[in-house]
């Protein structure tokens, strides 16, 4: 027995739904219900710090809203009743997660999203003020109705250097600002996506820019020729020239020049992208 797919449920008809246990046992303030088989999360999104948000239509972070004391537990904001749902010694499943979250104006009802895996947490005993977090991913994906509904933007999200933004699907003023903006820049890093999770990834330096498409969170991802990358065939002793890109947090990347474009006609082609909803027919792109 479980509850249906993203209808609504109070807290005790949500438990019901499983059918009998021999055990329940409430932790975090209600924020976590464990049954015989199920770990149950009952969570309220916010938008204030600490914040609980849908980041994609299959992944939620939850931040605990306030400091919890589960006694003898080295994280007392996820004790191990809810963390740890395989047996210790032969790994066995032994329960599973199930989410259930509201958003911050709703009182008393909680939506069902479904199965989740938590796949992983800030390992200390911190509380909110310290950013501590923990991260689900659902089995099923949020239609777009209750994605909107629980705080999902409607349109594109723009990372610009690690500064996120959501930018109406039909804001081309703004989106082409943004694009100036990295391009003002000798060093930039856009990220476009949107509800279908697919993304564009664009690194500039001063002179190119290095570009990605992947289809979903986990692709392999897509990339770009140029066209006017040429190489003499006789030339056995040819050394591919290489362009060196750094992102704003640090890290450094080496791509193939012939793997980037002048930097203002892959910021073209990163617009495209936002005006078309698709992958850019413009340049051609290959897989790895």
């Amino acid at each position: 027995m479980t509850p249906t797919l993203h209808r609504e449920y109070e807290v005790e008809s949500a438990i019901a739904a499983f059918g009998p246990s021999r055990r329940r046992t409430t932790y975090c303030g209600g924020h976590f219900v464990v049954l015989d088989a199920v770990v149950l999360s009952f969570l309220t999104l916010r938008q204030e710090t600490p914040q609980t948000k849908f980041v994609t239509p299959t992944e939620l972070v939850w931040r605990p809203p306030e400091r919890f004391d589960t006694p003898r537990d080295e994280i007392p904001w996820l004790p191990r009743d809810v963390r740890e749902t395989r047996a210790p010694q032969t790994h066995e499943k032994i329960r599973e997660h199930h989410v259930f979250v509201r958003p911050a104006s709703s009182r008393s009802s909680y939506v069902y999203v479904g199965p989740a895996h938590l796949g992983s947490y800030s390992y200390s005993s911190a509380g909110p003020a310290d950013g501590v977090d923990a991260n689900f991913t659902l089995a099923e994906k949020l239609p777009r109705d209750p994605w909107e509904r629980l705080g999902g933007y409607a349109g594109w999200q723009v990372d610009l250097n690690h500064s996120l933004m959501h930018v109406p699907v039909d804001d081309v003023a703004w989106f082409d600002a943004l694009l100036r903006t990295a391009l003002a820049e000798p060093v930039s890093h856009l990220i476009v996506t949107r509800y279908e999770a697919d993304s564009l990834h664009l690194f500039l330096n001063a002179d190119r820019g290095w570009l990605m498409y992947l289809r979903e969170p986990g692709d392999s991802g897509l990339y770009i020729r140029d066209p006017d990358s040429r190489r003499d065939e006789d030339d056995v002793y040819y050394e591919e020239p290489e362009e060196n890109f750094q992102c704003t947090c640090g890290t450094d990347m080496t791509f193939p020049r012939s793997q980037t474009l002048p930097r203002e006609r892959a910021a073209a082609v990163v617009r495209e992208f936002f005006m078309g909803g698709g992958l850019p027919k413009s340049i051609d792109w290959f897989e790895m």
